[in-house]
This record gives C-alpha cells, structure tokens and sequence, in this order.
C-alpha cells in the first residue's frame, strides 16, 4: 500500500476500498447501501427487541444526523418502518418490514463471502492480532470523545 504509515490513513484507506468492492460486489441494483445491509443485520438480529435511533447510532459509532438520513431513505424504500412507542411519543420504534426480512439472507451471504475474501491467506493468529490492534485503537479514540465531552 502506498502513502504514509500513519494508522488513520490506512484505515481510511481500507474503508473506502472495501467500500468500493463492495458496492461492486453487490452492485447495488435494489438501492441499498452497504449501511442499509449493516442495519438490516442489527435489526434482523435483535428483531426481538424494541430498537431506537440512538440504539443505532450507539452500535454503529455513527451521529444521529447521518442515522436520520439513512433511516429515511430506508424508510422511503420500504425497508423499516418507525413507529411511535406509547409511553413516549418522541421515541420511535425501528422494525423492518418483511421485504427487509427477505433480503437479509442475501445480505448475509454477500457480507460472509466478502469477509472470507478479506481473510484469505490470513492465520487464526494474524486475525487475532488484527482484533486486538483494532480494538485498542477504537478504545483509544472513544476515550478521547469522553474526554473531549467533559470539556
């Protein structure tokens, strides 16, 4: 990889990389967005649960600006609906519809044979350090949020 050694270049790097392979992969011919799979797979996986925004704005990392727009462009195409809990009119219930339902195994598909893709040629032990690295990294940078907000 070209460029400078310095960690947020590389990742920002990576991210739109696979971003790109990834949009090619799936080639996008329903509209979504890898963000709208991302979200279907957490809602999918805590089907089971009353999700709000901040729900995914917390699990994802991600403003509540940008989860707003995501979630009515969802909305729009007919992959979510927003409903309003009763004990609190300003909170809205996110669940998917069933046609969101039906394209999550797709979705799950894509998103395995993308992260095997990623993988190749990597040992258990390699995979493992990634993790730890990474983690340490996001740590690093959810205590320098903390820190920044009690200014």
């Amino acid at each position: 990889m070209d460029g400078p050694k310095h960690i947020s270049y590389v990742i920002r790097h990576l991210n739109h990389i696979m971003d790109r392979n990834f949009c090619h992969l799936r080639n996008e011919k329903d509209g979504t967005t890898p963000y709208h799979g991302r979200i279907i797979g957490y809602l999918y996986k805590n089907r089971d649960t009353d999700v709000f925004q901040r729900d995914i704005e917390s699990h994802f990392g991600i403003r509540r600006s940008t989860v707003t727009k995501v979630l009515q462009a969802m909305e729009n195409n007919g992959l979510i609906v927003r409903t309003a809990v009763l004990s609190d009119a300003r909170l809205k219930k996110i669940t998917l519809t069933r046609k969101a339902e039906d394209m999550h195994e797709h979705f799950r598909e894509e998103i395995d044979s993308f992260e095997e893709m990623l993988s190749a040629g990597l040992s258990e032990a390699e995979l493992e350090c990634f993790f730890t690295v990474t983690e340490k990294i996001y740590n690093n940078l959810i205590e320098k949020e903390r820190n920044d907000s009690k200014k």
